[in-house]
């Protein structure tokens, strides 16, 4: 048996097929189109092309969702709003998709591996913009599913700015001109990881993570910052606050949204 897994980026657009072992057994890579009706015909040619047949999969949204009707309310990369994909993608593929926001489902795959060690886990992917998961012994909190890290207002450069704008992927090169895999200089890492605790300390009180894990194209750099969120979180938080136990780096990498979707399809067998 497999299991239809799809990842809806801004930029590219990832449909796997996964096998009951969690492997991956086929993928296609598509540029995510700029329009919807042009995206919406290129994922269901892409459903309906694989040799299994499907009648419900995952599917990852970067944005809000209304998850009573599948709609799509807004996404923060692309100007489409309030579109049926879910009822779309039925009427063309016969396939009922569950719909989850894509860092939600990155933090599922991420929690749930280091429940154990770490049962209560939070998920920050930096990249293009930045979002977030809260994950207690290897679930999803549901009550955060429209949770926006990202979008959480913060004192910065004399102003209240959404967090992304200046602690971002897309910020970091509007800064330094460079893409955070091309930053050596350690003064550049420490303001950078000096952005992230911004957001991060009001995350950490909030929800009292044991471990926090970083994902996203910034993410993956994070054992270049990490210390440094470290020292300042320790002098930054007070004593009632549980300081993390561990800042990991993204095990699954570019495929963690995957394995999100995944892992949600089989809970729900």
């Amino acid at each position: 048996m497999g299991y239809l897994c799809i990842d809806f980026g801004g930029t590219k657009t990832l449909v796997c097929i996964l096998d009951g072992a969690g492997k991956i057994q086929s993928q296609v890579r598509f540029e995510t189109p700029d329009h919807y009706p042009d995206f919406l015909d290129k994922l269901c040619a892409e459903i309906t092309a694989n040799d299994e047949s499907f009648t419900t999969g995952v599917m990852s949204v970067p944005g809000l969702i209304d998850q009573s009707t599948g709609t799509v309310i807004a996404l923060g990369n692309r100007p489409w709003t309030n579109f049926g994909l879910q009822a779309d993608v039925l009427a063309k593929t016969g396939v009922a998709l569950t719909l989850l926001n894509d860092a939600r489902l990155a933090g599922l795959a991420e929690g749930r591996r280091i429940m154990d060690q770490y049962p209560r886990s939070v998920y920050i992917t930096v990249s293009t913009g930045i979002g977030g998961a809260l994950v207690v012994d290897g679930q999803l909190v549901q009550a955060l599913d429209d949770t926006e890290f990202g979008k959480m207002p913060l004192f910065y450069d004399g102003k209240l700015r959404p967090w992304e704008e200046f602690a971002s992927g897309r910020a970091i090169v509007n800064k330094y001109n460079m893409r955070a895999s091309d930053i050596q200089d350690e003064a550049i890492w420490r303001d950078i990881a000096h952005n992230i605790v911004l957001g991060l300390g009001p995350v950490c009180a909030a929800f009292q993570p044991d471990a926090v894990v970083f994902g996203g194209g910034v993410g993956q750099q994070s054992d270049k910052f990490s210390g440094y969120i470290t020292e300042e979180l320790a002098g930054l938080l007070h004593p009632v606050i549980r300081q993390p136990r561990a800042l990991l780096q993204s095990f699954y990498l570019d495929e963690s949204v995957i394995y999100g979707c995944y892992a949600l399809a089989r809970d729900m067998e």
